[in-house]
């Protein structure tokens, strides 16, 4: 996992991300909160969670691998969950964050480090 990486997961653990003063969202419908930003941009529908649950993000990163995955539809879940995730943490960040200096974007050209440990190439 890369630092960058490392920092969104715990901001959002946290509850820093969104966090500090309530900001408008980007829809102009609400405040900025968990909730709120967790419908707008469609958390349980891209990261494939059940929408009786309350936070998603929080359930996929309660569902990490202690150990390596064997099974390859585990690599495959991982391997398709995570650069998801990873994309809202960056949105929610950037909607906190609108009137700051633009974040900088994570390098893709490399894969993440534990997409590799995943695959089983670390």
């Amino acid at each position: 996992m890369t630092v960058a990486e490392r920092s969104l997961l715990v901001r959002w653990r946290l509850g820093w991300l969104p966090g500090g003063k309530p900001r408008p969202c980007t829809c102009g419908h609400s405040p900025l909160t968990k909730k709120h930003i967790s419908l707008c941009l469609f958390f349980h529908l891209r990261l494939h969670v059940p929408t009786r649950v309350a936070d998603p993000i929080s359930y996929i990163l309660n569902r990490l691998p202690k150990k390596r995955p064997t099974k390859d539809s585990s690599k495959r879940y991982w391997q398709f969950i995570w650069p998801s995730l990873i994309n809202l943490l960056l949105q929610v960040d950037r909607i906190q964050h609108a009137t700051s200096s633009p974040l900088p974007r994570p390098q893709h050209a490399t894969v993440s480090p534990f997409l590799q440990w995943i695959a089983g190439n670390s």
